[in-house]
């Protein structure tokens, strides 16, 4: 593939952008109406049906969340209060960095819930889009290479949840430039864009470990003589504003639900529980986590067989956002938590950017990103 420069690099892309979110919406189109079991709507040209098509799953959770706010526990003899999460869903399984913006952005513009969460969609996937061309550009220092591995990322089948009402594609956004800040050895920028992503999901604390690893890789400096250096005990002050805020966000769940960590206790409505990570993987029957235990099979025996070409900061992200939810019991969701992981479509591209028929592997996945799509489409319940 012959190189481009970074101007026209981003000018296709902000085109590819444009074209991939009109092709959702024209696809819904002319597929009305949607007549499944699921989901049964007429979409027409309007903003009303762009929402409809993009608002699923947990979007309803976050637009309750943004209006509402979250349930405040039973008020005890002693002052206390107590939230029993056994009973059922709760919204505290859901960070408020996300639906809160929503929030913000309404009241500030005076737009709907749904609007406002549409234009986050849009700012949010866009940044996330360029950020990860502007890492990929400045790890591979190839242009060329950079766009392909782009297209890849956000053609791959199920990656329209960045496009979603989801928090897929904040996450994303704020982790790519969070690395790239990184990359150019600015701790400062990093430990702020910090605190906005353990706000948006709580694995966004994690995620401090492999930025710790990653800036040492930077600065040069061995795992092993980090102790020495003092730019790693610099590098450690990393996540100290988004931990603060963290706790501070721990306090506030305890004084309102008696629970320091409310949103685990919450996941006990997802039929969610601790085990080893191993005993999750096809514990169900049902044709959703069949597919996605596969998925995350599949996923593990690409990591090994192309394990030399992760870095050890990249493969420890991996591994955390691999092991992290199945330690929770559950493969669901298995593929949407994946989709952020960048470093897997790095070394994914850094292989098929080597292949003869690169071009016709990017045709494939476009096909199966268009047939994931429809899925979502009909609101049939596989991939999320």
């Amino acid at each position: 593939m012959p190189q481009i420069s970074t101007n026209r690099a981003l000018i296709l892309l902000t085109i590819f952008f444009v074209a991939l979110k009109l092709s959702y919406f024209l696809l819904a189109i002319i597929c009305s109406p949607i007549d499944s079991p699921y989901v049964n709507y007429h979409y027409g040209f309007d903003l009303e049906s762009f929402c409809h098509l993009l608002m699923r799953k947990d979007s309803g959770w976050y637009q309750n969340i943004a209006e509402n706010g979250y349930p405040i526990g039973e008020l005890l003899s002693d002052g206390s209060r107590k939230i029993d999460f056994s009973m059922g869903q709760s919204a505290w399984a859901f960070f408020p960095g996300y639906p809160y913006f929503n929030r913000f952005i309404s009241d500030l513009f005076s737009i709907s819930l749904p609007s406002s969460a549409f234009l986050n969609s849009i700012l949010f996937s866009f940044l996330g889009m360029y950020g990860f061309f502007i890492f990929c550009k400045n790890f591979w220092k190839d242009n060329s290479k950079a766009f392909y591995a782009t297209l890849v990322l956000f053609l791959f089948p199920f990656h329209y949840f960045f496009s979603m009402f989801l928090t897929e594609a904040p996450f994303f956004a704020f982790l790519i430039w969070i690395f790239i800040a990184l990359h150019h050895k600015k701790i400062f920028w990093a430990s702020l864009l910090f605190i906005s992503l353990v706000m948006i999901r709580p694995n966004g604390l994690f995620m401090m470990i492999p930025a710790f690893f990653y800036y040492l890789e930077r600065k040069g400096i061995s795992l092993w003589e980090a102790y020495k250096n003092k730019d790693a005990y610099l590098a450690l002050l990393l996540g100290i504003p988004a931990f603060i805020v963290f706790m501070m966000y721990a306090l506030y769940q305890h004084k309102m639900t008696g629970y320091y960590f409310a949103f685990s206790q919450a996941q006990q409505g997802w039929g969610k529980e601790f085990m080893f990570p191993l005993f999750a993987l096809f514990k169900q029957g049902n044709l959703n986590y069949q597919v996605t235990s596969v998925y995350v099979v599949l996923v593990s025996i690409f990591i090994f067989v192309y394990r030399k070409r992760f870095s050890f900061s990249f493969m420890v992200m991996v591994l955390i956002n691999i092991l992290l939810p199945l330690s929770a019991g559950s493969t669901n969701s298995m593929i949407r938590y994946l989709s952020i992981v960048f470093p897997l479509f790095i070394v994914l591209s850094d292989v098929l950017y080597g292949v003869k028929y690169k071009k016709a592997m990017l045709t494939i996945i476009l096909i199966l990103h268009g047939l994931s799509f429809y899925i979502w489409l009909i609101d049939y319940p596989l991939g999320f």
